[in-house]
């Protein structure tokens, strides 16, 4: 009878008891709110990222804790005169003192035409005020120019240009319109960007660019470009560099459509330009994003890619030449569409910005992907 009234006793609640159902209400609530702010975080931060509203188009080097920086249409600037002295076998310092003069005279982009001056100029023409000569010769504008000077300059013997020079005394020695005092501002990120453009840097210069307003892709016209760049470099024949003008002369494609379809159609989708392979087998329709060159892939041979080097010192040239023209593909992607450029055992991509370490390792050729 004891047992059978205690059971029927009502359960009470206690305080503790009381307490640690709200303390499980209340966690389960936070828990709620917390998924839910987590949601909206998520959401708005994928927002953002879509939109680019945070993103700050550049080519960066980074140099110990310091890293260096470029707008784009600097570095794609910047690639062509590195590429320049690399075609004309020059040393890293002739570039880094290139880039530091054109920073100091122009900020690296080009320069309005005028009565004096042509257009696609990256050097400001005019004689050297502060020159003692009765009449001082009139500095070279173009980059070509620049660099015809910088190597009559190095065979003088009076005040020659070496690479040991500072970029002051390599301002006075190459009698440029400025005065030698403004140069030294840039000669850290010139010297900064010449390693990774003139190839002696492997993955050392990367560009975070917009996704969403990428240009079209141009394979034609980075293929005619890079012919031009580095014809003794990458040995373009000239009946190759002919080619590519051709076609980019001939707006719709009429005259390469033509040779095509007189080939094997496995090959149909190829063009070749001497080390210069342009391959559409993957090329998508008019209303595809990118236009009809997306999905194009073009393959860049180093000459002597079939030579065995015996040596690193052999091995050297192929990778500086491997490197220069990678670096260009990244710093000019903004003007070529490129999506993606795999050199040695590492591929650049557009969506992320940086360079990463794949499987597949090619220290010959690099591909550039549209």
């Amino acid at each position: 009878m004891m047992s059978r009234r205690r059971a029927d006793r009502p359960i009470v609640a206690t305080r503790e008891m009381v307490r640690r159902k709200r303390r499980r209400r209340a966690v389960a609530v936070l828990a709620l709110v917390a998924l839910a702010l987590a949601g909206v975080v998520w959401g708005t931060w994928r927002y953002i990222d879509e939109q680019e509203f945070l993103l700050d188009a550049r080519c960066e080097v980074p140099v110990g804790e310091d890293r260096h920086t470029l707008s784009p249409e600097q570095a794609a600037n910047a690639a062509l005169i590195s590429a320049m002295a690399v075609d004309r076998a020059l040393p890293q310092e002739a570039a880094a003192d290139a880039l530091g003069i054109a920073l100091q005279e122009s900020d690296l982009q080009m320069l309005e035409a005028t009565e004096e001056q042509d257009a696609r100029e990256l050097f400001r023409r005019g004689s050297p005020s502060w020159s003692d000569d009765d009449a001082p010769a009139e500095a070279a504008a173009s980059v070509k120019g620049f660099y015809d000077a910088l190597e009559s300059a190095q065979d003088r013997d009076e005040d020659p240009w070496t690479p040991e020079l500072s970029i002051s005394e390599a301002a006075t020695a190459l009698d440029r319109p400025m005065d030698p005092s403004f140069y030294p501002r840039h000669a850290d990120r010139g010297r900064a960007f010449a390693g990774p453009l003139t190839g002696q840097q492997p993955v050392g210069m990367t560009c975070h660019l917009s996704r969403k307003d990428a240009p079209p892709a141009d394979p034609d016209g980075m293929a005619h470009e890079l012919a031009e760049l580095m014809p003794g470099a990458l040995q373009v024949p000239e009946d190759a560099q002919a080619a590519l003008e051709a076609r980019i002369a001939d707006e719709d494609g009429e005259s390469a459509e033509d040779e095509d379809a007189d080939g094997d159609a496995e090959d149909a989708h190829l063009d070749e330009y001497g080390p210069i392979l342009i391959d559409r087998a993957e090329a998508s329709d008019d209303e595809a994003d990118g236009g009809p060159e997306a999905g194009t892939v073009v393959t860049v041979t180093m000459p002597g890619a079939d030579d065995e080097a015996d040596s690193d010192e052999e091995a050297a040239p192929t990778l500086q030449r491997l490197w220069t023209v990678a670096h260009w593909a990244v710093a000019t992607a903004d003007v070529h569409g490129t999506q993606s450029v795999h050199a040695g055992a590492y591929q650049w991509d557009r969506d992320t910005g940086r360079w990463a370490r794949v499987d597949e390792v090619n220290d010959d050729a690099v591909t550039i992907g549209f």
